[in-house]
């Protein structure tokens, strides 16, 4: 848990694995995706084999397999609708979101997920909780991460000392890097601690409440 700059002005956080707890779902989809069209990738059933799968940058991770970028692009399409359309069978990580409700910074969703997908999940667990969030940027707005994240810093005006990324995969921490913000790594999500731990992210937590522990020691206050 040790690194990084303690003088936070806002969160950002990646939405699947990190505030929903949407693995196994996640894992079905790609399954089925492998079974049907996409056979070259190999079936997964746990966060070691996600690790392997998705083992750099998410848009570079299907290369390895063969495929070219207008295949990737495809599959990913695909995906991201059949998570649309499992949405109500995917739940919030409560705890975390109670307690990003009663913070005092403001927070910034970016994820690779579609909008309506993640109102989805969040508007179940309280029709009031989207308004903890700034924004949502989700795949619906085009450009990269990295572009995303950088209109966050240019839209407030913020240091990228001043910025604090939850993420949960090594895509995440990568992105993170080449922008110059600092991350925390969470270990509960797509990639198991042990990996995200190779490749030396500002901070690491194994589960939701060590995440909370650590918001809390970086001045990151529940009102």
């Amino acid at each position: 848990m040790i690194g990084g700059n303690f003088m936070k002005k806002r969160l950002i956080f990646d939405f699947d694995g990190v505030l929903a707890d949407s693995l196994f779902v996640t894992m079905e989809n790609i399954n089925y995706l492998s079974k049907n069209g996409f056979d070259k990738i190999p079936v997964v059933y746990n966060q070691n084999e996600m690790s392997h799968l998705f083992d750099v940058k998410l848009s570079d991770s299907l290369l390895k397999y063969g495929y070219d970028r207008k295949e990737i692009k495809e599959f990913f399409n695909m995906h991201t609708s059949m998570m649309c359309r499992d949405a109500d069978k995917i739940f919030v990580f409560k705890e975390i979101i109670n307690f990003l409700w009663r913070s005092n910074l403001p927070i910034s969703i970016v994820s690779s997920s579609y909008l309506v997908y993640m109102e989805t999940i969040l508007n179940n667990y309280s029709k009031d909780v989207l308004q903890k969030f700034d924004e949502v940027y989700g795949r619906e707005i085009q450009g990269s991460k990295i572009e995303k994240i950088n209109n966050i810093l240019c839209k407030y005006g913020l240091k990228k000392c001043e910025v604090l990324y939850v993420g949960d995969t090594v895509s995440d921490i990568l992105t993170c890097k080449e922008i110059g913000i600092d991350i925390v790594a969470v270990g509960y999500g797509f990639h198991p601690y042990e990996y995200l731990l190779n490749f030396a992210p500002d901070y690491i937590v194994r589960d939701e409440n060590e995440l909370i522990n650590l918001l809390d020691m970086l001045h990151i206050k529940a009102a």
